[in-house]
């Protein structure tokens, strides 16, 4: 992420390079649409996590897309942004480790 997420401004501190309206596919990625993905046809439990104060993915979008499983979960990590991991790692943890243990894995 920091070789091709950050950039050092001229007053020395660091900032993201994401635009100001945002991106759906950073990087120049090409990944497939949920339409592409048949996500409707997964039959597994399935964990949908986004971070509270993210500006890419928020709660609205996290409902749409834990509707397009059959068995889904959404998960909202607290003080977290886009990068959920990087943010709060231990959220995010909590929040999967959370998910297999109500599905019966410890």
């Amino acid at each position: 992420i920091a070789e091709h997420a950050v950039r050092q401004d001229e007053d020395g501190t660091w900032s993201w390079k994401f635009s100001e309206e945002g991106t759906s596919r950073p990087f120049g990625a090409n990944f497939p649409s949920a339409e592409e993905l048949d996500l409707e046809k997964l039959e597994c439990p399935a964990l949908v996590v986004y971070g509270e104060h993210s500006m890419l993915f928020d709660a609205e979008e996290a409902q749409m897309l834990a509707s397009r499983f059959a068995r889904a979960e959404v998960a909202e990590i607290a003080e977290a942004y886009h990068h959920i991991m990087l943010d709060r790692p231990q959220g995010f943890t909590d929040a999967v480790l959370g998910f297999f243990r109500s599905h019966g894995f410890e």
